[in-house]
């Protein structure tokens, strides 16, 4: 037989199972009705879930281009559920009320334990998973899983609500940490650029006119005022030229001239000159400012010239000799005298303009000697006061950024974090799953009722088919006798047949389908469930009429 049973197929198998139903049933029935029942030996977990988003105003421009959320992605689940973040939790929840302390309020060694156990045993069951991720949302669901369904609920929302007040925070005080350290640095930029503007105003102020704006322009300058100083001396060699050969024929000597009888004093022409010529300079120097700042080498220029202007101007009398009068009826030959006093007057003004031009010869001379270490020590100070002002205004970059972060921050259009939706209470169990449970009960029911048949058709050693004899004996069935049945025999089947076999079915259906209930009203419907426990029969006719009224 055991040879035979190898090659069954599986139609041989159905009508095996047929054949030994009873054993099927049974096996089926028993091993349901176990798995049911160690079903509600297994505790009841509920799971829920809290979600959370961060969101950013999409014409906010900072909030993109600043690290707002983005850095924080990378500690999520450790700020969200790490240790520190599980422990504020447990302690909002009053959930160490009844851990053991000591007298001072302390835990003590074994309530350390049994609240590091505690925090260990809730961050196992806590799950933290994106749902969306994007550039202006992201999308976080916080699940925890516990066998007490308020601890279920109230656990994610304390944890969510923690992370969002610390996460702003954090990023508050970090902004207005930066914006306070920014806001020194542009402070003492700002002061050391005073300071430097100060010490150029003063370098310029005791070397005026002494900063060219190269060796080439003051050479330039040099030659210009060579140049004027050489044609004033050929006005003056002719002058006095004049002057003599008038006084030859006055006869008389050089040292001896006629005195007039009146002189005129008028506006000096230089005076006006220099006055006109620094009215212009001050015009050019107002039109400049308009356009350039006051560092401008053209600006600084002007100014120069404007200061040389004016201590000319000081040197300069504003009134001089314009017209000597001469009594002609008191002196002989006095148009001759007029014209020799024209000529002194006009040699004169040669010798003071030609004066006036030596001095400031000599005082370009000065500069030119002393122009090298000057230049230096300006250039030193202009490149201080440029350096200064590209560091204040970096510094100043970076605040202004910092302090739209902050602003932004603040109302809440930067990193911009809400609950979605909270963690809900939780009325059914999330494990064990009713459908795993059943599962496994009926269809794994059915496979061990189907591995008993086949074992025990294969341990059968009894002979039930003339198959059976030729293929164990390998001798010919000649013929069959047919078994002999008593009357009384015969009553005795159809009673099991019809009676004892279909009682047995539903009672086997019956103790199956009151465990399959009690599974479904414990995972589904917990009142429901006391009241099976408390008064079953009594549950199950009430349940009965509901159905049958409806």
């Amino acid at each position: 037989m055991a040879e035979g049973s190898k090659k069954m197929t599986p139609r041989d198998l159905l009508r095996v199972a047929f054949r030994r139903w009873k054993m099927f049933l049974l096996s089926w029935a028993l091993f349901s009705v176990a798995v049911l029942a160690a079903s509600h030996k297994m505790p009841l977990k509920y799971t829920a879930e809290a979600i959370f988003r961060r969101r950013s105003d999409a014409s906010n421009v900072e909030a993109k281009s600043a690290d707002s959320f983005e850095s924080l992605k990378l500690t999520l689940q450790h700020e969200l559920m790490g240790y520190g973040a599980v422990e504020r939790a447990v302690g909002d929840l009053g959930l160490l009320k009844n851990v053991h302390r000591g007298s001072d309020g302390q835990l003590t060694r074994d309530g350390l334990m049994a609240k590091q156990e505690l925090i260990r045993g809730l961050r196992e069951s806590l799950e933290v998973r994106w749902t969306v991720r994007s550039e202006n949302i992201d999308q976080v669901a916080l699940s925890f899983t516990h066998s007490d369904p308020r601890l279920a609920e109230q656990l994610p929302n304390v944890l969510v609500h923690n992370y969002i007040a610390r996460v702003y925070d954090e990023i508050v005080n970090r902004l207005t940490a930066s914006r306070d350290f920014l806001q020194k640095q542009v402070e003492q930029c700002s002061r050391r650029l005073e300071e430097l503007n100060r010490e150029r105003t003063e370098f310029e102020r005791k070397n005026i006119d002494m900063l060219p704006e190269s060796v080439a322009a003051l050479n330039e300058r040099i030659l210009e005022l060579t140049s004027d100083m050489d044609v004033l001396r050929r006005h003056e060699t002719l002058g006095q030229k004049k002057l003599a050969r008038l006084r030859s024929l006055q006869g008389i000597a050089p040292q001896s001239a006629t005195q007039p009888s009146q002189v005129v004093y008028g506006p000096n022409p230089e005076y006006v000159r220099l006055q006109t010529a620094l009215r212009e300079a001050d015009d050019a120097l107002a039109a400049a400012r308009r356009a350039m700042t006051e560092s401008h080498p053209k600006i600084i220029d002007l100014r120069r010239q404007i200061e040389g202007l004016r201590a000319r101007l000081a040197e300069t009398p504003p009134e001089a000799v314009i017209q000597r009068i001469y009594d002609k009826s008191d002196r002989p030959g006095s148009e001759l005298a007029m014209r020799i006093a024209d000529a002194e007057a006009e040699v004169d003004q040669y010798g003071k303009q030609l004066q006036a031009m030596q001095n400031r010869l000599t005082a370009y001379q000065r500069i030119l000697v002393n122009f090298g270490p000057i230049r230096q020590q300006f250039l030193e100070i202009t490149d201080k006061q440029r350096k200064a002002q590209d560091e204040r205004d970096e510094w100043q970059k970076k605040l202004n950024g910092v302090q739209m972060s902050l602003a932004a921050e603040v109302e809440k259009r930067r990193t911009h974090l809400e609950t979605v939706e909270p963690a809900r209470q939780q009325f059914r169990p999330s494990s064990p799953k009713l459908l795993m449970v059943l599962g496994l009960a009926l269809a794994g029911g059915a496979a061990f009722a189907g591995g008993v048949v086949a074992l025990a058709q294969m341990m059968d050693r009894s002979i039930a088919r003339p198959e059976d004899i030729r293929r164990q004996f390998g001798i010919p069935v000649l013929g069959i006798v047919g078994e002999i049945v008593t009357p009384k025999e015969e009553t005795v089947r159809r009673v099991r047949r019809w009676v004892l076999r279909p009682l047995l079915f539903l009672a086997v259906l019956v103790v199956v389908s009151v465990a399959s209930l009690s599974v479904v009203l414990r995972l589904r419907y917990t009142d429901k469930y006391r009241d099976f426990i408390r008064q079953p029969v009594r549950f199950v006719v009430r349940q009965a009429g509901l159905v049958a009224n409806q």
